[in-house]
């Protein structure tokens, strides 16, 4: 009967170790707010997300003072850059792209949005 029980113990105990965590990937948005893109060269976000390697895509939306909507032009022709360093992303501009222009220079509207999607395992 001992023989019985710990190869019940032993088979349940293999079978916790090989669980494997479940993984989902989730959306996250920051609004960039206020920005004045063309006397402001970069600004600062936190994502709030626990571990950053689990970042899997960043997509940021920018929006000139007339409301033309520009997308994915990070790193691009567009001249917008981000980078992820820890809990931050900082969201910048580069001199002389299009963002570095009076177009760009309204602080009283929202510039656009971060968009993140990320591995949550569970």
């Amino acid at each position: 009967m001992k023989k019985f029980w710990m190869i019940l113990l032993l088979a349940g105990f293999s079978v916790t170790l090989g669980c494997k965590k479940e993984s989902v990937i989730r959306n996250h948005e920051i609004e960039l707010g206020s920005w004045n893109m063309d006397q402001t060269v970069n600004k600062n976000f936190y994502h709030g997300i626990d571990d950053p390697t689990m970042i899997r895509s960043i997509d940021v939306e920018i929006y000139s003072d007339n409301g033309v909507l520009f997308d994915s032009g990070i790193g691009g022709a567009d001249g917008a850059t981000y980078a992820v360093a820890g809990d931050k992303i900082t969201v910048g501009r580069t001199n002389g792209g299009t963002f570095d222009d009076p177009g760009f220079d309204d602080s009283g509207i929202n510039r656009g949005w971060i968009h993140i999607q990320f591995l949550d395992e569970k």
